[in-house]
């Protein structure tokens, strides 16, 4: 089995570029380019490159897509480690201090889990508790897994699905 690499931010506010490149095993420099990532003024890149649907865009850009999981998946364990990122809110300041994540292991024991928050290749440990308050202390509540996929393919069934025809 390869040995996973922990992609680490570069500044302070792309941890979009450090979350992408981790979950997807991908380098720092393909992750910011399929998400067009430049640093900003003021440090106003969460609005711009750290909404999801950016995040979204990104994957397509590199040929993936995404499982959504829920919060209750997530407190479950039902998840793949090192594959999926979380968008987690400082609720202290849930609409300006938002920061994508990716999700390691979680314990057996204590129900602690592993988090790469891309300031160091070393996860934090959180608790089930802080996993719950940063999760829906803001908005948009937001997890997902990358997968493979042909795009091409996604964006037809979704094209057939909204003018009213049955999924494949």
């Amino acid at each position: 089995m390869n040995e996973l690499k922990i992609i680490t931010m570069q500044h302070q506010t792309d941890c979009e570029v450090a979350a992408i490149a981790t979950a997807l095993q991908i380098s720092y420099d393909e992750a910011k380019s399929a998400l067009r990532w430049q640093k900003l003024p003021f440090n106003a890149n969460n609005p711009i490159y750290g909404n999801p649907y950016n995040l979204y865009i990104a994957l397509m850009n590199l040929k993936h897509w995404k499982a959504n999981k829920t919060l209750t998946q997530l407190l479950k364990g039902d998840y793949k480690p090192y594959k999926t990122i979380a968008l987690l809110h400082d609720p202290k300041s849930p609409i300006m201090k938002q920061h994508w994540v990716v999700l390691g292991a979680k314990g057996r024991d204590h129900g602690d889990l592993e988090v790469f928050w891309g300031d160091s290749e070393a996860p934090r440990l959180i608790t089930e508790k802080m996993l719950k308050e940063y999760f829906l202390a803001g908005w948009p509540n937001c997890a997902f897994e990358p997968y493979k996929a042909n795009i091409t393919r996604i964006l037809w069934e979704k094209i057939k699905v909204f003018f009213g025809a049955k999924p494949a």
